[in-house]
């Protein structure tokens, strides 16, 4: 017989609005490109302290969302052949968004992203073999899919698979990245129990579409390690249409200028069809999903290039990272001001690590 405090996703239950877990994660770093030196053979183990906030209805994105959760992480891993990969201490912020409820078991995916602190980085004399990772400061993103058994109102016992990817985007080089997979087991604790419903009622008046400008500036190593340091400017114009208060889609075209790449050919003095600017020069057409938790977009896009630089290899490239939303005022908070920050990578090596200014207006 299921008990009684379990309730389900439809109507009351017992459980609490926020919330701690705490988890044991354990799994390896794999090997995903020919040029990896070498990746530890050892397990890579450590643990995360999560706190949460459950939503149940009081904004307009709760509900097309499925009630997600929210909240931070502190996570910390002894990697694999220690001495050569060292410690990471990793902040990051997360959503989880449940795929199923019942009285035993909810199922969800969870995204995070945030920087981590790694103890031990490639050094050309000390530390050659570890040239996955080049610099103590990194992003840090983190993908689970997972389940959370319920034994009582206020304990929950967790399992989960997770993707964590280490990165400082090309800031320094080598830069290939540390990805692991790992799998977890820990305790969710509710410290303080009550009655709680779901809030259904849906918001139907709200400004469906939505044109965005936003200047993104990216910072990329050239020439091998321990090189200089180079801009990449973008500007971005994107039409955006909410599916839900909680989603929107949103397409349009991006321009780009490698710095790089300019003083490369002026510097080497390389004739070019075109003129060293133009050769640094190129656009794409971007198309993506941006998941709205309030203030804070969880940002994913795709561009295909509409012709290439002069380094450019790869037909394609991928933006994942978030925005804030640091003002809104006008009628219905038509107009928005943001600041985002954002990996962009061409198949499985970062290029760069971005950041962003921007601005949307909002129309029915």
């Amino acid at each position: 017989m299921l008990p009684a405090w379990a309730g389900d996703a439809a109507g009351s239950f017992r459980s609490g609005r926020w919330g701690v877990e705490a988890s044991y994660h354990g799994g390896k770093i794999f090997k995903h490109s020919p040029k990896i030196n070498h990746v530890p053979r050892e397990l890579s183990q450590g643990f995360q302290i999560d706190v949460y906030k459950k939503t149940l209805g009081e904004q307009p994105w709760h509900k097309p969302l499925n009630f997600p959760e929210f909240g931070g992480s502190l996570m910390y891993l002894r990697l694999g052949e220690h001495k050569v990969f060292g410690d990471v201490i990793a902040l990051m912020g997360y959503g989880k968004f449940f795929m199923y409820r019942s009285k035993v078991v909810d199922l969800y995916t969870r995204v995070g992203a945030g920087y981590a602190y790694v103890t031990r980085k490639y050094d050309y004399l000390s530390n050659p073999t570890n040239n996955l990772i080049s610099s103590n400061i990194n992003m840090s993103v983190q993908i689970k899919i997972g389940a959370e058994w319920k034994m009582s109102p206020w304990t929950m016992l967790s399992t989960t698979f997770s993707f964590n990817h280490l990165s400082n985007s090309a800031a320094n080089l080598p830069n290939y990245g540390a990805n692991l997979l790992m799998g977890s087991i820990g305790i969710k604790a509710v410290p303080v129990v009550k009655d709680l419903s779901y809030n259904c009622e849906r918001k139907r008046d709200f400004l469906r579409n939505e044109i965005t400008a936003m200047y993104i500036l990216g910072i990329q190593e050239t020439y091998g390690f321990n090189g200089p340091k180079f801009p990449i400017h973008s500007a971005a114009l994107t039409y955006g249409r909410y599916t839900s208060p909680g989603n929107k889609i949103f397409g349009g075209f991006c321009y780009e200028y490698v710095r790089a790449i300019h003083d490369f050919l002026n510097y080497n003095e390389i004739t070019t069809r075109y003129t060293h600017t133009m050769e640094a020069t190129t656009a794409s057409f971007i198309l993506g999903d941006e998941i709205m938790l309030g203030r804070v977009g969880m940002y994913y896009s795709a561009g295909i290039y509409l012709w290439k630089d002069y380094a450019t290899l790869s037909p394609m490239y991928f933006r994942l990272g978030a925005n804030v939303y640091f003002a809104q005022f006008g009628k219905k908070k038509a107009f928005k001001l943001f600041g985002g920050n954002y990996v962009k990578a061409h198949t499985s090596v970062a290029q760069a690590n971005q950041f962003s200014l921007g601005g949307s207006i909002g129309f029915r």
